[in-house]
């Protein structure tokens, strides 16, 4: 705290992760680290911090200023990002009969598409017959082509960073020592069940109560429980060791009991689908079936 009043960022950040790495449920380190990394103009981990601070104490009025605050600045980057630049064309001239200015095309924006001569100080060597010319796209008069514009640049670049990400993670996996680390690698890698089960089979079965303690959500173990369907295939006894720890997990029955519709009906048929069919070892069946009864399916 003394390090952010004082403006020492940095330090004021490494303190924090210092403390968190003693103890992953201290909400006040998630919040001073995110407060340090907004000063620090690094907002996307800002606001992953703040939103889990708001998450271990949702009704704490001053984590959801934070929170709010912190993600408009996060969106405000990435609105104001510039996204033009310099392209290089490469103008072919071929010298037959009178010369006529090439066009230019102007694919700024998909939805506002304009064409004109192009015009040069310089004349264009008739000796040469292709020139590299680098233009400076003009700016879109159409607010809603501007809009069109900047959305798909940032859906790119999110895209790329994603993919450029989940290659990463997958690539040098680690088994998460705090149910944060856990987290952050799980959404690392949605949409890619594979490397998920790849996450859960680095894990120890019997580390789960203590890394998660008791703030398991129910959006996460749901999704835990469906990759685990495939993770069944290939290791049927981790499946059920896993199984068996996420029920020790602190608050585990509450999790449970409010568990949505939509989810009891998608784990039921996962677990018809997959944890009873004949395929599974009677002895193995037995463990699932006395598992069913306590995830109340």
């Amino acid at each position: 705290m003394a390090f952010l009043k004082i403006g020492r960022f940095e330090e004021a950040e490494v303190d924090c992760t210092e403390a968190i790495s003693l103890d992953d449920r201290y909400t006040k380190a998630y919040s001073r680290r995110g407060t340090a990394r907004r000063e620090l103009k690094n907002y996307l981990e800002a606001v992953e911090d703040h939103e889990f601070a708001l998450r271990l104490e949702p009704q704490n009025k001053e984590l959801q200023t934070q929170y709010s605050e912190t993600k408009r600045l996060f969106e405000k980057e990435v609105n104001l990002k510039p996204s033009e630049e310099k392209v290089p064309l490469m103008i072919k001239t071929v010298m037959q009969g009178p010369v006529n200015p090439p066009t230019v095309v102007n694919t700024s924006s998909s939805s506002n598409i304009s064409s004109k001569p192009f015009q040069s100080s310089e004349a264009v060597d008739a000796n040469s017959s292709l020139q590299t010319v680098t233009l400076v796209p003009t700016k879109v008069e159409s607010k809603n082509g501007r809009k069109q514009e900047i959305a798909a640049s940032v859906q790119a670049a999110a895209a790329r960073a994603a993919a450029a990400a989940m290659t990463s993670v997958s690539r040098n996996m680690v088994a998460p020592k705090t149910s944060y680390e856990f987290e952050t690698m799980w959404k690392g890698l949605a949409g890619d069940r594979l490397s998920q089960v790849r996450l859960l089979k680095i894990m120890d079965p019997l580390a789960l109560p203590k890394l998660f303690k008791d703030s398991l959500g129910a959006p996460l173990l749901v999704d835990i429980i469906q990759t685990l369907g495939l993770l069944c295939s290939e290791n049927l006894n981790l499946a059920i060791q896993i199984l068996e720890s996420l029920t020790r997990v602190g608050r585990f029955n509450m999790t449970i009991l409010f568990l949505t519709p939509k989810d009891k009906a998608a784990l039921k048929k996962l677990w018809d689908e997959v944890f009873t069919t004949g395929q599974i070892p009677i002895e193995n069946l037995e463990q699932l079936e006395s598992l069913r009864g306590k995830y109340r399916l």
